[in-house]
């Protein structure tokens, strides 16, 4: 089994962190909230697949944000 076999989407009840992205042709700017809406932090993306990864798992050090892959829990039988 890979992990992306054994891994899930988070549901939005395990979410607690989200992030807003501002979306431009060569770069985007992202907040990265809690639930309480309080900003964990922001900064600059650009247009590129490892730095929009980058900002998820850097989301991810303050919690679950949505879109993020959790492991999936085991099936009781």
């Amino acid at each position: 089994m890979t992990a992306a076999e054994g891994a899930s989407v988070a549901t939005p009840a395990q979410v607690d962190v989200r992030a807003g992205l501002e979306v431009g042709k060569s770069g985007h700017f992202a907040d990265v909230l809690d639930d309480n809406g309080e900003r964990l932090f922001a900064r600059a993306v650009r247009n590129d697949q490892g730095d929009l990864e980058a900002l998820l798992e850097r989301a991810g050090r303050h919690g679950t944000p949505a879109g993020q892959s959790r492991a999936a829990e085991p099936i009781a039988a």
